[in-house]
């Protein structure tokens, strides 16, 4: 074989991913399947069987699943409760916030943040001067397993993996905001948010010309303690990196309590937290007022559009309450395969053990999402809220920078995925009067991102094109 026609094989297995590589090869790990919606006819099919690491686009199948079966009007509830009476202004037993398993409380997503001032004014127009007893985070909604299985040391602490813990404060993330000086010194930390009462930044960070942001954390689950390592840009006055909340149950209660002291409510007890199911023989509670979330379609659009790890996580893991009375992440795994097997698509495709993607020991087929995503544009009722919580390529959220100044541009409705030699996409293509499902998975991939991004794009406008021309 000459030179020539060895350049020519090669960048075509590149691009177009076929088999004539054997299939050790690195790039057999590459699936492309579409299928035209109006038709039913899958036109292109390369290697849709295969399990690979798909990344965030595992989210489409945690909000799938909770809109098909939690629907359209579901929200998350979390109910202020007291277990003793109300006399003259003062409740004799503690005030216990019920979670529901809400990942939204005090969400920089949200216009009104300041929940807990909304808290705080009902107690008081209740007629709540003084607490005697404690205030208490009952989380048992879910267990006290806030991490997935599969998720790497390393990623814990980050904001990016915050864990699940039934009741969650600020999206469950901390900013914390450095000046550096010069390189090779050690930034000071000027600024925490949300301020979080026992709160101990271990900083190890080190000023570095040219480094940018190169910093990360580390921390334990319930811990209040956080470790910055690594290094950020040196001579800046404000430079912000984010770690997750160790523990954002006590961390809300905390603020709670400094809010109702701020409003005239006073307290004697301690702040404290069960984890555990509520006894039977507990003392009875008294529902004071029920704090609902966002409605889920709204929700399911911030996981979509923003690909926020935490979020997904939360409703993958309420799902879990379908079957368990305590939210786990094992049950949330058994409802979401049961649920597809349900409807007729083959779930020895689907292998998960989170909602996000986070884990590289997710692995499912293109032919399983491209099924899934058939299911939800042409049978479910939930068609064009589903559709409509997806970014638009070359125009918004992750895929902002997909397909821009293509023919596609503004009409590829799609999920990225991404992570160490991962690179996945999946969703809708709307041209003219034409709507295909895709989904395109890349293991393993050499070389720069872009460059894979890049070849993706190809791909993709070879074969709709292609298909279109015929």
């Amino acid at each position: 074989m000459n030179t020539i026609r060895r350049l020519f094989l090669l960048v075509a297995i590149v691009f177009y991913g076929n088999t004539l590589l054997p299939q050790s090869s690195a790039y057999q790990k590459l699936s492309l399947i579409m299928t035209d919606l109006e038709t039913g006819e899958t036109f292109v099919n390369k290697n849709g069987d295969q399990l690979l690491t798909p990344a965030s686009i595992t989210k489409l199948i945690t909000t799938a699943t909770a809109l098909e079966i939690l629907g359209d009007n579901f929200t998350f509830k979390t109910t202020v409760q007291i277990d003793g009476v109300l006399e003259n202004g003062i409740v004799r037993g503690n005030l216990i916030i019920k979670a529901g398993g809400d990942p939204l409380l005090g969400s920089h997503y949200l216009e009104n943040t300041n929940f807990l001032s909304t808290w705080s004014s009902i107690l008081k127009t209740i007629g709540i001067k003084h607490i005697e007893g404690d205030i208490v985070a009952d989380v048992s909604v879910f267990d006290n397993k806030p991490m997935p299985k599969g998720w790497c040391a390393p990623d814990l602490g980050n904001y990016y993996a915050a864990g699940v813990y039934g009741l969650s404060f600020c999206n469950n993330m901390l900013r914390v905001t450095f000046k550096s000086g010069k390189t090779g010194t050690r930034p000071k930390i000027v600024g925490i948010s949300p301020q979080i009462y026992g709160m101990k930044i271990d900083n190890r960070l080190i000023a570095k010309r040219g480094a940018g942001d190169c910093a990360s954390f580390v921390g334990e689950p319930y811990s209040n303690i956080r470790k910055a390592i690594g290094y950020i840009e040196a001579n800046k006055k404000n430079f912000t990196i984010k770690a997750d909340i160790g523990n954002p149950p006590m961390a809300l209660l905390g603020a709670l309590r400094d809010t109702l002291l701020r409003n005239g409510i006073t307290q004697s007890g301690t702040l404290r937290m069960d984890v555990e199911d509520v006894p039977s023989i507990e003392r009875i509670r008294y529902p004071l007022f029920i704090y609902y979330s966002m409605k889920l379609p709204d929700i399911v659009k911030l996981t979509n559009y923003h690909s926020n790890n935490m979020i997904a996580e939360h409703i993958f893991k309420y799902l879990s309450l379908q079957k368990a009375k305590q939210g786990n992440f094992k049950d949330a795994i058994e409802v979401v395969k049961e649920y597809w097997y349900s409807k007729g698509l083959d779930v020895s495709k689907l292998d998960i053990y989170d909602g996000s993607g986070l884990t590289k020991d997710n692995k499912f087929s293109a032919e399983f999402l491209n099924r899934m995503l058939i299911y939800m544009a042409k049978t479910s009722k939930h068609s064009d809220t589903f559709f409509n919580s997806l970014p638009v390529a070359g125009v918004s959220g992750t895929v902002r920078n997909l397909l821009r100044n293509t023919s596609l541009s503004g009409k590829a409705y799609l999920k990225s995925g991404s992570m160490s030699g991962v690179q996945c996409y999946a969703g809708y293509i709307v041209r003219d009067s034409k709507k295909y499902s895709m989904v395109v998975m890349v293991n393993d991939f050499r070389g720069n991102r872009h460059k894979t991004v890049q070849k993706i794009e190809k791909m993709i406008l070879h074969e709709i094109n292609q298909y279109e021309q015929q």
